[in-house]
């Protein structure tokens, strides 16, 4: 029982300080784009580019669990005109690489 709780926790340590390490990017979402692999490519309006390079960030895991939850949100700030905060953990290309995502209130 000690060894499931022990690689429990490591988990989520390693999701809570992929977090923490993540730089964070604010704009507004421009447009959604669902890519081949259902993966989101998202385009935000912003001052400037984020520190991959351009202006969008894609959400690759469409297995997430929370998949679904992250792309409605995203709708429906995008409908709103929120400005939403992107955590960038890598990227890809100048694609900006998001595992999570938060408005700004």
């Amino acid at each position: 029982m000690k060894s499931k709780f022990a690689l429990l926790s490591a988990a989520v340590l390693l999701i809570v300080s992929s977090v923490a390490n993540a730089a964070w990017f604010v704009g507004t979402i421009n447009r959604i784009q669902i890519g081949y692999d259902n993966h989101l490519e998202v385009y935000v309006d912003s001052a400037t580019n984020h520190e991959c390079g351009s202006f969008r960030l894609d959400f690759v895991d469409s297995n997430a669990a929370g998949y679904k939850y992250v792309y409605a949100a995203l709708l429906a700030w995008e409908a709103q005109g929120k400005k939403v905060q992107f955590a960038v953990t890598s990227c890809s290309g100048t694609a900006a690489v998001f595992s999570y995502v938060e408005d700004l209130k």
